[in-house]
């Protein structure tokens, strides 16, 4: 009897253990998966390469300070300049040739095997950008797989106005700016000192350039421009070709013994994207291969005779404030199928990078990604349209390879041109 007993008591323990361990799931809802995923995105380099101390990294890229409404003009100003000379001399190798082609179909320039790169190669109306780099590479050796990156070449290098605007939109939203053209005071983009042309004026032409800036005002007038730079702001030139450059130190102004500036000796540093191809050693003591310029120095008349016009932001004069930023996924609900997601896109009040769709099996597992990139500056929109963005729009994997069997989730992830990387929605796909 004493056995029944104690044999009775104890199934009704394990009973009582089992309804609370029920309960408690019921409350939880079910785990996350835990253990090693797999990545279908993910690029794993072959052969033997020596590990680059300069190497671009995420863990270097969210070192730096994401805006805010309380940093001093001197701390955007500094973030901006730095984010960009970063961006010109962080380190990769490249796993292959790539030839660049120019507007004609022609190769104009390669990228070669095992060369250690910093930045990226000039390309024509192109976006490219270290956030989107990463996609690319193997973190671990620092070796980026070039012919996936380059495979709409507009969206891996990078030209000059586009390249600096990366360095600019870590703190700048106020401006109307695609490309050089538009860098005009109507646009947002204020005089560094006095006027030098019309408060009206919609965008530079080949018509109207900056040469003919130059001939309506007087040299020194200029000068004194000049003199006024501050590291942040940016001087560019359209005649019948345009170019844009950063500022990234303070002009040093030397005057004659009337008081004239001295163009001769006064100059600024400068950060901009050419197509010369230049050494460089960074304080590792690593040479590497990047597209000039990274604080060169150029003189006032250097700039006068280049027909350069400078000019600032409004953020950095106090005249508009850094915002939070906003931003969202069109979609709504708890659940997406695919004709869903290539109808939505990602708004925010600052510039887009990139937006991906990655989904994930029940295991955490990423089996299918989509891409959709930022081909010009300012975007603030990106849309998941494929018969609009061939070009734009990337994926790894593939949706036929998806199983009904499977439960999967999608999880919408912006790169915004701030540093700012959230997660926008998640919820489950369904397959239709």
């Amino acid at each position: 009897m004493k056995k029944l007993f104690l044999l009775l008591l104890a199934l009704c323990l394990w009973m009582s253990l089992c309804a609370c361990n029920q309960t408690q799931q019921e409350q939880t809802g079910p785990s996350e998966p835990t253990g090693p995923t797999t990545s279908v995105s993910a690029y794993k380099s072959e052969g033997n390469f020596e590990k680059l101390q300069g190497q671009l990294t995420w863990e270097k890229i969210n070192a730096f300070p994401i805006k805010s409404s309380d940093m001093t003009t001197d701390e955007m100003r500094d973030l901006c300049v730095d984010f960009l000379r970063f961006s010109k001399t962080a380190l990769w190798v490249a796993d292959d040739n790539f030839p660049i082609l120019n507007s004609a179909g022609e190769v104009a320039r390669s990228v070669e095997k095992g060369v250690v790169y910093g930045g990226l190669p000039y390309v024509g109306v192109a976006s490219g950008n270290v956030y989107r780099l990463m996609d690319y590479m193997d973190e671990e050796t620092g070796v980026v797989n070039v012919k996936a990156a380059g495979e709409n070449q507009e969206l891996f290098g990078n030209q000059c106005s586009i390249c600096a605007w990366w360095g600019w939109a870590r703190v700048i939203n106020s401006v109307d700016f695609k490309w050089t053209y538009d860098c005009v005071t109507s646009r947002g983009f204020p005089y560094v000192g006095e006027r030098l042309y019309k408060d009206d004026l919609k965008r530079f032409t080949t018509s109207y350039g900056t040469d003919e800036v130059m001939k309506e005002n007087d040299m020194q007038k200029i000068f004194e421009c000049y003199a006024q730079l501050k590291a942040g702001d940016g001087i560019m030139y359209m005649t019948t070709a345009g170019h844009v450059v950063m500022i990234s130190g303070d002009a040093v102004v030397e005057r004659t013994a009337s008081g004239a500036i001295d163009p001769s000796k006064s100059y600024v540093t400068v950060l901009d994207q050419t197509t010369q191809w230049v050494t460089g050693t960074n304080e590792f003591g690593e040479s590497y291969t990047y597209e000039a310029n990274v604080d060169a120095k150029w003189t006032f008349m250097s700039l006068y005779e280049g027909n350069y016009v400078p000019f600032t932001y409004k953020e950095f004069l106090g005249e508009d404030p850094v915002e939070e930023t906003e931003i969202s996924f069109s979609h709504t609900g708890d659940t997406i199928n695919k004709y869903e997601l290539y109808r939505s896109y990602v708004s925010c009040n600052y510039s887009l990078v990139d937006a991906y769709a990655i989904v994930r099996d029940s295991k955490g597992n990423e089996v299918l990604k989509v891409a959709s990139r930022a081909h010009q500056a300012g975007m603030k929109d990106l849309r998941f349209v494929t018969q609009e963005s061939e070009k734009t729009l990337f994926e790894w994997g593939a949706w036929e390879s998806l199983s009904k069997k499977e439960k999967y989730t999608l999880e919408i992830i912006a790169q915004v041109g701030t540093g700012e990387r959230p997660s926008l929605w998640k919820g489950k796909l369904e397959l239709v």
